[in-house]
């Protein structure tokens, strides 16, 4: 199995918008990682997301730019603070699946599968953070982790 974890793009302040929708600068991050990850030339059954509106459009982004993707799902267990136990019992159902959601949740469920237990995050994923995650034989491993702020200025051009 193929995971991909997505943080969300940057997310304009609770105080100025309680909704907290993604920043100009947020949607810009997606659209790179978005256009990084089309140029893998990867695919995928579905995106997961949380029901929180810097998930959502941050799902809503991806799903557009990569346009081969059947399903876009929205499922209410993906929020900051939720047990990872729910997803995990989803994984079995795909193949290749992204999920997009919030720390800590994304950073929790990370260090759950690469150590098997419930330990403390071992990896930072900054906003619209892209992990990718195989499974063989019941071990996970990351195979790769893309940052915004990794793919050079003369490359974001070409997402």
């Amino acid at each position: 199995m193929k995971l991909y974890l997505v943080r969300h793009g940057e997310a304009i302040s609770s105080l100025v918008d309680p909704s907290q929708p993604l920043s100009s600068q947020g949607r810009k991050e997606v659209e790179t990682i978005a256009g990084a990850f089309l140029r893998t030339g990867l695919s995928l059954e579905a995106i997961l997301h949380s029901e929180k509106l810097r998930a959502h459009q941050t799902a809503e982004i991806l799903h557009k730019k990569l346009q081969e993707i059947p399903q876009l799902l929205s499922f209410s267990y993906l929020k900051p603070n939720d047990p990872i136990e729910p997803l995990l019992r989803e994984l079995d159902a795909y193949e290749s699946l992204m999920v997009v959601g919030h720390l800590p949740y994304l950073e929790q469920l990370l260090a759950y599968l690469l150590t098997n237990q419930n330990s403390v995050p071992i990896i930072k994923l900054s906003t619209a953070a892209l992990a990718a995650l195989s499974e063989e034989n019941g071990r996970w491993q990351l195979d790769w982790l893309i940052t915004p702020d990794l793919i050079s200025p003369s490359q974001s051009h070409l997402c």
